[in-house]
């Protein structure tokens, strides 16, 4: 049974296309749209049937790394001079297991029954990302397809670096300080009544340290039930802002003017920005459609918006580098190699150099945040909990003050 489907696309123009098509799932109507040689952006079902869709929502996606390994494996095959059917089939048993194993399978039968390897990937629709469909497309139609590959492996590999990277430095930070919090409330609960007895026996005025610890112990036990109820809230808050996109925006917004962390996050969307455009362009994909690509690859929505800005107003008629130099969140060194480039024509080798050097200076500050963050996390860690072990042990060691005052 057939279903009505909304979508979003743009045309090799750069012009944004809003409609809706009928077909039996989500990957057919990717495939139809594709054939019209229009960027897709989303698809959404409207109404009618739900059954053909079920089996394309219970497809697991595969991951950024399960793509950097496909891309790698597939120009490695095609570097070797092994055919694509053939190779798509070896990779496919070896993954078997796994989500890219089934998608794998899944391409290398519409392969076999004919289909291009562009068109058996754009029906997997967002299971291998617009990104990999894309440069596949560029280097079938340029016959440079192991070229192609070999972009695509080298721009998730870096995707995957570079993420792991940001992700390193900002979890040890939040690992220390829910460590702190699940000790102090261990102290807090378990500890603390112990010590009232005792406090009980001095009968006299607590200094206000242990007053402090105290009240916060009393509170941890007796309101109890509020803590379920909080983490209630923030599940609902998480699903919420899972499922909107404004939250997300807004997020990553923020998340830049974080001090710090905040640099580290923008360079990092910048380096993938550059990385996937400096690709994109060096497979022979349109400027217009690189920019949206690599745009959606940075990581980081408010980028997004502004490379969509810039993609605007190449569209109407601006060069690249007067594009960027609009855009205060692209940095001034870009803009200027992109004017210089096209000067010379060498806009995609020079944007390939820059993004390298972005990675390092990424790697070089979180080595640098990580070395200098360990030992202020520790003195932090032992701060909270010396001071909670002070403040139990302040009124024993002043017990002779306080009995004399009786």
């Amino acid at each position: 049974m057939t279903a009505t489907f909304k979508y979003e696309a743009f045309s090799k123009n750069g012009e944004e296309i809003h409609g809706v098509l009928e077909g039996e799932n989500e990957s057919e109507v990717r495939t139809s749209l594709g054939q019209q040689n229009l960027l897709v952006m989303s698809v959404s079902k409207q109404g009618g049937s739900t059954v053909a869709t079920k089996e394309i929502n219970l497809r697991k996606k595969a991951n950024t790394k399960e793509i950097a390994w496909l891309a790698r494996s597939l120009a490695t095959t095609q570097a070797s001079g092994l055919p694509v059917y053939p190779a798509l089939g070896i990779l496919a048993r070896q993954q078997a297991k796994k989500p890219i194993g089934k998608i794998l399978s899944r391409i290398h039968t519409k392969v076999g029954e004919g289909s291009s390897l562009t068109s058996a990937f754009r029906e997997e629709g967002d299971n291998v990302g617009e990104l990999s469909c894309a440069l596949i497309e560029a280097g079938e139609i340029s016959g440079r397809l192991d070229e192609s590959l070999e972009h695509l492996a080298f721009i998730t590999e870096a995707r995957v670096r570079i993420k792991r990277k940001v992700k390193s430095a900002m979890m040890y930070p939040v690992v220390v300080f829910i460590i702190a919090m699940v000790m102090t409330a261990g102290l807090l609960i378990f500890v603390v009544p112990q010590f009232q007895a005792i406090y009980d026996q001095l009968k006299g005025d607590l200094p206000l340290p242990t007053k402090i610890v105290v009240w916060m112990s009393d509170q941890l036990i007796e309101k109890w039930y509020i803590y379920p109820l909080l983490a209630i809230i923030i599940i609902t808050l998480v699903v919420l802002y899972k499922r909107s996109p404004s939250a997300h925006a807004t997020k990553d917004r923020l998340i830049l003017k974080l001090p710090i962390f905040g640099t580290i996050i923008h360079k990092s969307a910048i380096a993938r920005l550059v990385l996937v455009l400096s690709s994109l362009m060096n497979s022979g994909v349109g400027l217009l459609e690189a920019l949206l690509l690599a745009g959606n690859a940075s990581g980081n929505q408010h980028v997004n918006e502004a490379v969509v800005r810039i993609h605007d107003n190449v569209r109407e008629g601006s060069s690249l580098g007067l594009a960027l130099k609009q855009e205060p969140l692209i940095p001034e060194v870009m803009t200027q190699l992109v004017l210089m480039g096209e000067d010379t024509g060498t806009v995609p080798s020079l944007l390939d150099r820059y993004g390298k050097t972005l990675d390092d200076e990424v790697t070089t500050s979180v080595d640098g945040l990580s070395s200098l963050m360990e030992p202020l996390l520790i003195v932090f860690l032992g701060g909270i909990i010396g001071s909670l072990v002070i403040a139990f042990w302040l009124p024993i060691l002043n017990a002779p003050s306080l009995v004399s005052k009786q």
